[in-house]
């Protein structure tokens, strides 16, 4: 009985929230990256004018609907009672997923329900509010940029942080315990996704070539082969250099690489300092 009351509430405020849309970002930032790459060194700071909305948060709203998590929503509104008419299906395994995700955070980017409604997840409340004048999207890819455009939202620019083989293994292993990654999970999928092997130098970290024997130095798990595999340094003794593939959206603005001028990993001050340059 308490939480129908509550969320008969919630409906009330919801709706009395009208379509009237915040006022458009004065900046809007895409900053990407793989998990564990560094992107969070670059959000700590920012002033109170800055809006985040990272896709995970969407991800946990949209299985707390579906009934695979549990954020203490259920006295308040769902995220497509917030939002209807996503176009995409909002079903956690579909194809449409992921876009779905996508376009609720355009959605509260332009007008700022969820955080006007309060609604949260494991980390607590979030969302657009009218004081945030700027926005950055915490995204792995590039789809939000297409959805900003659709939604009547200018471009966000597009930063890629990359964080070298080395580099990325060391920020997996420092999480453990706290917010673990799968490293599998990492190499073999989010980094193959966005990185590809060649044999000419250059690159996103054009003063580091890899082996397959320098990589198996500081991979260790029965994945790596496949990881050499899919990111494309097949034969022995030859060296390697990491390039940016491809992507649907076209091509990133600004890629900022976490190893420093001396050949060693930033700081996360370090971190912040360079992405923050191009916001």
């Amino acid at each position: 009985m308490k939480y129908l009351k509550l969320y008969e509430q919630f409906r009330i405020i919801l709706e009395e929230l009208d379509d009237e849309e915040l006022v458009k970002p004065s900046k809007q930032i895409l900053l990407d990256g793989t998990s564990s790459s560094g992107k969070s060194a670059a959000l700590k700071g920012l002033s109170n004018d800055w809006c985040v909305l990272a896709v995970d948060s969407f991800y946990n709203l949209l299985n707390e609907e579906a009934g695979n998590a549990e954020f203490g929503n259920k006295d308040k509104s769902k995220l497509s009672e917030v939002y209807p008419g996503c176009p995409y299906k909002i079903t956690p395994g579909t194809d449409d997923f992921e876009l779905a995700a996508r376009w609720f955070m355009a959605q509260e980017a332009k007008f700022g329900k969820i955080s006007k409604l309060g609604l949260k997840d494991k980390n607590g409340t979030f969302g657009r509010s009218e004081k945030c004048k700027s926005v950055i999207y915490d995204d792995v890819q590039g789809t939000i940029l297409e959805m900003a455009t659709k939604s009547g939202l200018s471009k966000p620019k597009w930063i890629l942080v990359h964080a070298p083989i080395d580099h990325l293994i060391l920020n997996i292993e420092r999480r453990k315990g706290t917010d673990g990654r799968d490293p599998k999970g990492v190499f073999v999928g989010a980094y193959c996704f966005k990185y590809e092997a060649k044999s000419e130098k250059g690159g996103v970290d054009p003063e580091k070539s890899w082996t397959k024997s320098s990589v198996k130095e500081v991979l260790k798990g029965d994945w790596v082969d496949e990881f050499l595999t899919k990111v494309g340094i097949k034969e022995d003794g030859k060296e390697y250099w990491m390039y940016t593939k491809s992507q649907p959206e076209g091509k990133y603005d600004i890629i900022v690489n976490t190893r420093n001028s001396s050949g060693e990993q930033m700081s996360i001050d370090e971190v912040s300092s360079e992405v923050k340059k191009n916001f």
